[in-house]
C-alpha cells in the first residue's frame, strides 16, 4: 500500500527503488563486513588443522579477491532481488496497490470434507501456499546439514579413537632402510611393507596403499593370509572405506614403473590404517629384485642364523618390525620409528583441533535455524493478516488462531528433520571421505542415534523459541484489519 500511495503521488520508479534499497543494502553490507571479520578471526583455528594434516599446508588466510567477493556478491544479490520485487509490484495497477484484494488461493482438486476442521485448515493452507512451506523445509534442511556435519565429525573421530586403542596391539613399529638379515631382532615380529599407489578409474596413480606381508603367527593382525594367492589380498576396513572396495572387487596398484591387479578376497575388521594384507613371500615379489639382492649381499652368510632354505645363513628379507616393547636397532638402519602412544596422540590432537570446528559449526547451524524459522514464519504470518483478522472477527481467540497458523509448522519441522537427517548423512559421508582422502587411514562417517536425537531436540527447541517469539505477531493483528479491504 505504501508503494501504491507513493506511485499515486507521482514518485518515480527510480526514486522508489533507491528508497527501498537503502536499508537492505545497509544491513547486507554490515553483515558481509561482520562475516568477513569473523572469518578472518577464526581462520587461525582452521589453520591449526590444515597445518597439521595437509602437505603442504592449505592456506586459510582470505585473499583480497576473496574478501572483495564476500562483500560484493551479497550486495549484488540483494540489489537484484529487491529490484525485481519492487519492479514487479510497480507493474500492477495503482488502484490495486492502494487497496490490495486478498486472494483466496488456487482451487484445490481434492475434497477434504471428511477431515477434522483443524487438519483440513492446515492442509488447505499448505496446498494454497506451498512456497512458504518449501522455504521453511529448505532452511531446516540446510541447518540439519550443518548439524550432521559437525556432530558426525565428532562421533566419527571419537569412534575411530576408541577402535584405534583396541586395534593397536603393538607398542613399537619400525620401518627399516637396511634390515639386519642375520636375524630378526629378539622380541620383534618381522613383516614386509610395500608402499604402492592405487590406480584410479582414469588410469592414473592416486592415493597410497601399503601392501603388508605378515606371517601367519603374527600376533598383531588377526588376518588369515595362508590361503592367499600371489594376486590376492585381504584389505583392511580402512582401505575398503577409503577406496570403496569389497570382497570380489579388483584393485590395481602401481609402484612407479609396474602395475599389479589384485583380487580382494576379504575385508579385515581393522580400521586404524589402510593395509592390503598378504604373505611375506608374496609381498617380496613386489619389491625390486635388486633391492633384495643388495640386502642379502650386505648381510652375508652368518652361521647359526635362521635361514630360508638355501643354506646361506641369511633370513628372508623384511623391512618392517612390530614389537610390544622398545627394540635395540641401529638408528642408521631405520627409516622411521613410531610408537602406539605417538599414533594415538596424533589422533587425540586432531580430535581436539576438530572439536573447535565442530562447536563452531553446531552453534552456527543452531543460530541459523532460529533466524531462518523466525524470519520465514513471520513472513507467512504477515501475508496472512487478512485471514487472521477474519478469524478473530468470527470469534476465534488468540490461542486458537496461533494453533491454526503456528502449530502447523511443528509438523513441517518434524517432517523436514526426518527427511533431512538421512539425506544429510549420505551427502556429508561423501564430503567427509573427500576431506580425509589424503590421510593414510580410513575413518567412516558416523552419526550415532544420540546425535540424531540431539539434532531432533535442537530443531524442535528452535521451533519452540520461534513459536513463542512469533505468537506476539498473531496477537497484534487487529480485528479491524479485515474491514480495510471492504467497502
Amino acid at each position: 500500500m505504501v508503494i501504491g500511495t507513493q506511485s499515486a503521488h507521482g514518485t518515480s520508479e527510480r526514486a522508489l527503488l533507491a528508497h527501498y534499497l537503502v536499508l537492505p543494502l545497509a544491513v547486507t553490507l554490515a553483515g558481509s563486513l561482520l562475516g568477513l571479520l569473523l572469518g578472518r578471526a577464526l581462520a587461525p583455528f582452521l589453520g591449526l588443522v590444515t597445518d597439521y594434516y595437509s602437505f603442504p599446508a592449505a592456506p586459510v588466510e582470505p585473499t583480497p579477491l576473496v574478501a572483495l567477493l564476500s562483500i560484493v556478491t551479497p550486495v549484488t544479490l540483494v540489489t537484484a532481488v529487491n529490484a525485481l520485487v519492487i519492479r514487479a509490484a510497480l507493474g500492477r495497477p495503482t488502484q490495486e496497490l492502494l487497496r490490495p484484494q486478498p486472494a483466496g488461493g488456487p482451487g484445490l482438486p481434492v475434497r477434504l470434507d471428511r477431515l477434522p476442521f483443524v487438519s483440513m485448515f492446515r492442509l488447505r493452507q499448505a496446498l494454497r501456499t506451498p512456497g512458504s512451506y518449501l522455504l521453511i523445509a529448505a532452511g531446516t534442511f540446510l541447518c540439519i546439514l550443518l548439524l550432521v556435519f559437525g556432530l558426525g565429525m565428532r562421533s566419527s573421530m571419537d569412534t575411530y579413537l576408541t577402535r584405534a586403542e583396541d586395534e593397536l596391539l603393538f607398542h613399537d613399529f619400525y620401518t627399516l632402510r637396511f634390515p639386519d638379515l642375520a636375524a630378526v631382532p629378539p622380541g620383534g615380529h618381522e613383516a614386509v611393507a610395500v608402499p604402492l599407489r592405487v590406480v584410479g578409474a582414469d588410469g592414473s596413480p592416486g592415493e597410497s596403499l601399503t601392501v603388508l606381508g605378515v606371517p601367519a603367527d603374527n600376533p598383531y593382525f588377526a588376518v588369515d593370509v595362508d590361503a592367499l594367492g600371489p594376486q590376492e589380498l585381504v584389505i583392511s576396513r580402512a582401505a575398503a572405506h577409503k577406496y570403496r572396495l569389497g570382497a570380489g572387487d579388483t584393485l590395481t596398484l602401481h609402484d612407479g614403473e609396474l602395475s599389479w591387479a589384485f583380487d580382494v578376497v576379504d575385508v579385515s575388521d581393522y580400521t586404524t590404517s589402510a593395509f592390503g594384507f598378504t604373505t611375506p613371500e608374496h609381498a617380496r615379489a613386489l619389491i625390486d629384485p635388486a633391492v633384495l639382492l643388495a640386502a642379502r649381499s650386505m648381510a652375508g652368510a652368518r652361521p647359526g642364523a635362521d635361514d630360508d632354505g638355501d643354506g646361506d645363513g641369511v633370513v628372508p628379507y623384511y623391512n618392517a618390525v612390530f614389537s610390544d616393547h622398545h627394540l635395540d636397532i641401529d638408528p642408521d638402519r631405520l627409516v622411521s620409528h613410531s610408537t602406539r602412544e605417538q599414533m594415538l596422540g596424533g589422533v587425540v590432537k586432531f580430535n581436539a583441533l576438530l572439536s573447535r570446528i565442530v562447536a563452531l559449526v553446531s552453534w552456527s547451524s543452531m543460530l541459523i535455524m532460529v533466524v531462518v524459522l523466525y524470519v520465514l514464519v513471520r513472513l507467512v504470518v504477515a501475508r496472512q493478516w487478512y485471514s487472521i483478522s477474519l478469524l478473530k472477527a468470527l470469534g476465534y481467540s488468540d490461542r486458537e488462531v496461533g494453533r491454526l497458523y503456528l502449530d502447523n509448522y511443528l509438523w513441517l519441522v518434524a517432517a523436514s528433520v526426518a527427511i533431512a537427517v538421512p539425506a544429510s548423512v549420505a551427502i556429508m559421508g561423501e564430503v567427509w571421505r573427500l576431506m580425509t582422502a589424503h590421510l593414510p587411514i580410513g575413518i567412516p562417517f558416523l552419526v550415532t542415534p544420540g546425535d540424531v536425537a540431539l539434532m531432533a531436540g535442537l530443531a524442535l527447541g528452535a521451533y519452540a523459541v520461534v513459536r513463542v517469539a512469533t505468537a506476539r505477531d498473531t496477537r497484534t493483528v487487529p480485528v479491524t484489519e479485515v474491514l480495510k479491504f471492504r467497502e
